[in-house]
This record gives structure tokens, sequence and C-alpha cells, in this order.
């Protein structure tokens, strides 16, 4: 049998123009640069911008192995026309039949411009799990009420496949102000000949055949606009205080308990992050001028989903290729000169590189109410195993991180969606004699399922009945 579809039962709840989309809350504009990929600018949520500039900037992967070729494949993948690589996509698979595609032109290496079809693809996408929900029982005389969200989001895609890698890359807009940044890895893995002096570095995965352990780091840029290009950064301690018990008289009147311990940081140096287990943190971006009405500083904060420490000395032969490997995020201020983290001559110039990373540092440039751009870096290590044959699932070869609100807004800005559904009792709450179903104004009735694409049939299958109801050519229902 095959497997369910999508379908938009009254259209498209996105628009594009040219390449920018609009939807719900979300406006942003995108390209596709030949050698680092994706980059989308002019992000916006109810007409106020959030980030002007969210791009990838690299993908880096060393790898290691007892003979020569492995113990020397280190790769940057700008360097390999990573962007020029996001080849034509195929619908239903790499995107949804509903998804809108865009073509790609580059004019890298050849001697003419290139146009790879439906390289880019956008579309909404229902999570499959509630955005926010609760119901409301108090556990006496059964339910109160029942409010709910469909989690649908936008979806802004691109794959590229630079050799044997294919990696799919996310940008997610969420109804709640939320941006999650995704990246997936497929593909098949860099081979190697397999033999016993191999074993400390990988596993035999075919006859003489391995592939060897490596790492994935990605590198993106997240210049932040959060109420004005004037912006500071603050790391948010949740940290821990052994304080006398405030409230309890007893023979224990000591009490440990969790606290804030809110550090705004003054210079780039000051503002490198490496994660520290013992010391979790928040990573918020904010605006003195502005507030909510609770008078908290607007801000909109980094949420990190998938980190990786580079296990390379910063004094190793070629860590200076990849220098922003040494850190989970970096923010810097503004300029012009400092675009990329990475170079594309850096995979051919190792030990002096054309951009070391760490260079935008060293000046250690004032970060107090300044234009900010944070440099963010999330990876996965792998182990290739036998399940990587013939072809490794992306489903759990991914790492990500989130640009979210952090008292940026008054409430859940979500809470305006008509996505939303509220049901509460009218009647016995225990027989459910009656309940009241509000929609917030969307539409309910019948729903089509769209037609076989390779058929002629004019017809559609009816989830809810009605016998008054006539499908269009395009399987849009009439009643």
């Amino acid at each position: 049998m095959r497997g369910p579809k999508q379908y938009e039962p009254d259209g498209k709840r996105y628009t594009v123009n040219g390449r920018h989309v609009s939807y719900m809350s979300w406006s942003f504009d995108f390209r596709v640069d030949s050698n680092s990929g994706m980059q989308v600018y002019d992000i916006k949520f109810n007409g106020e911008r959030i980030v002007y500039e969210l791009s990838l900037q690299e993908a880096a992967a060393t790898y290691a192995g007892y003979y020569p070729k492995p113990s020397w494949d280190n790769f940057l993948d700008g360097s390999w026309g990573m962007g020029k690589s996001s080849y034509e996509m195929v619908r239903g698979v790499d995107c949804p039949d509903t998804a809108t595609c865009f073509d790609l032109v580059h004019m890298v290496g050849v001697g003419k411009p290139q146009t790879f079809r439906n390289a880019v693809c956008v579309f909404e996408l229902n999570a499959g799990i509630p955005l926010r929900r609760h119901y409301d029982n108090n556990f006496v005389n059964g339910y109160k009420f029942y409010g709910g969200m469909a989690n649908q989001v936008l979806i802004l895609r691109t794959v590229a496949t630079v050799y044997n890698y294919d990696y799919v890359f996310d940008f997610i807009f969420y109804q709640n102000g939320v941006i999650e940044v995704k990246m997936s890895a497929s593909g098949y893995v860099h081979g190697a000949f397999y033999d016993s002096n191999t074993d400390p570095y990988a596993y035999p995965l075919h006859d003489h055949f391995t592939s060897c352990t490596h790492d994935h780091l990605i590198n993106y840029k997240v210049d932040f606009d959060v109420g004005g290009r004037k912006n500071s950064y603050e790391t948010i301690e949740i940290g821990i205080e052994n304080i006398t018990e405030r409230w309890f008289p007893g023979p224990s009147r000591r009490r440990v308990q969790k606290v804030l311990k809110r550090s705004v940081k003054k210079s780039e140096l000051e503002a490198a992050y490496k994660f520290n287990f013992d010391k979790p943190m928040y990573l918020n971006f904010f605006n003195d001028a502005k507030k909510n009405r609770m008078g908290v500083k607007k801000g909109y904060r980094i949420q990190l989903g998938s980190m990786l420490k580079q296990l390379y000395p910063e004094d190793w032969i070629i860590t200076p290729i990849f220098s922003w490997t040494l850190y989970q995020m970096a923010v810097t201020k503004y300029k012009a000169n400092e675009t990329q983290s990475s170079s594309i001559y850096n995979q051919m110039s190792p030990t002096v590189p054309q951009l070391d990373f760490r260079d935008y540092l060293m000046d250690d440039d004032s970060i107090l109410n300044e234009d900010l751009v944070a440099w963010v870096t999330i990876g996965a290590m792998h182990v290739p195993h036998t399940e990587d044959l013939p072809t490794q699932p992306q489903s759990q070869n991914s790492a990500n991180f989130f640009i979210r609100p952090f008292n940026y807004f008054d409430q859940d800005p979500s809470i305006g969606s008509t996505n939303a559904i509220l049901i509460t009792p009218t009647g016995d709450p225990y027989t459910f004699t009656g309940q009241k179903v509000e929609r917030y104004g969307t539409p309910v009735g019948p729903q089509c399922v769209p037609k076989d694409q390779k058929t002629d049939f004019k017809g559609c299958l009816w989830i809810v009945h009605d016998s008054a109801a006539a499908c269009s050519k395009r399987s849009v229902c009439h009643f």
C-alpha cells in the first residue's frame, strides 16, 4: 500500500514573489551562494526584523585512520562548491508533492551559466505534534476545557550533494516566533581499505572495506537585529546557591537550589562560548532600549540542540583552516570585511589559511549596544557501522539549533493563530453529552484528497461525506 500523502484543502497558506516568501507572521528573502550555500535575509515576524542574515557558512569533516588516505582526509565542503552542488530534488521524497520549487543558476568552474531545476523547495508541514496543548482536568468531575494548536510550520530546504555526502539543509519557521536551523546527512560513507590495522579507527563494513571515524561540523552566521541594530549579548547561567532556609525553621537550616547568574559580555573574546555541562547557560541577544510590558529587555536567544567539541588542539597543524570549530558560538561586532567564517581557499592552505576565524576575535571589539553577529557551530560524530550501507539514513544523522524569543513578546504570539482549537463541555463532562468546539474562523467541512497525478481521474475520496459536494479538476470541493 502507498503511504499517506500531504495535501492543502484550502490551497497554499504562503505566498512567493521571486525569492521573497511570506507565511503567517513571517517574511524573508533567500538566495544560494555557489560556494557556501543557503542564505536567508531580512527575516521578519509581525513586520519586525529579527535577523538580517541567517546563512550557512561552512561544513567540515575530519577523518582518522591507519593508512595514509583516511588519516589525511580533511574536507571543507565550501571549497568543493557546496552551494552549486544543490541539484534537483524529487517531489514526494525530498520535498512533499505540495512544495513550491525554485531553480538555481550557477556559473562556477564552467563556461556559461548552468540551471539546476527544482534545487530549492518551500512547503508547509504538520510536524505531527501539537505546538502547545492543555487538557484542564480538576480530577473531580471531569474536564473543564481542552486547548491546543496544530504545529504547522514552513520549511525552506535545499540539499547539497558534495561528492559522497548529501546534506539536507532546513530552515524551519514556527508560528510562535521560533526558527529552527537543521542539517541532516545522508548519502554513502567515504570508503577505505580494511584490515586489522584499522581496528582502532573503524569497524569492518564489508569485505576489505571500511569507513573511518569522522566528525561533521557545520557553521552558520546569525546577524541579529533584535528591535534594531543596537544589541548586546548576555549569558544567563543556571547555577546553584547554598543558603540558609528562609521559611521553615528546624535542625536542617540549609537549602540548595537553582539561581540565575546574569553576565553581560563586553567584548568579543569574553563572549567566545564553549559549552560546559557544569555551567548550563542561556545565550541571549537583547536590546537595551526595547522592553516588553513587564519592563524586561526584549531578546532572542540561541538554543544549541546539537553540539560537538572539536578534539584537535588549537596549535595542531590544520586547526587554523577551521578555527571556528573551537567555539560552539562566537559573537562579533559586524564589520563589512568580516562577512564569512571560512574561505574557499582554506582547503588548499591548511597551515597558513586565507581566513583564520580567530582573527575576528583578536581585536576584541566592544559588543555593547552594537550590530552583533553570532557564529554558531553544530555537529555530530560519526563512527560508521553496517547499517550505514548502502546509504546512511538522515533521520539519525542530524544536528540543529534554535533561534527563539526570550521576553521579546508579551505572550506566546501563536495565541493569535487560527490553527488553535478550544473544546469546552456543555453537558455532563463524564458522558460528553455536549461540547462546544471553537476553531477561530478556520473552515470546517468536507475535504478532498488530491487526485492521483498519474491518472485522469476527476473524482475525489471523501474524508467527510457530503452528497451535495462536487470536485473540480484541481480536487477542490464545492458544495
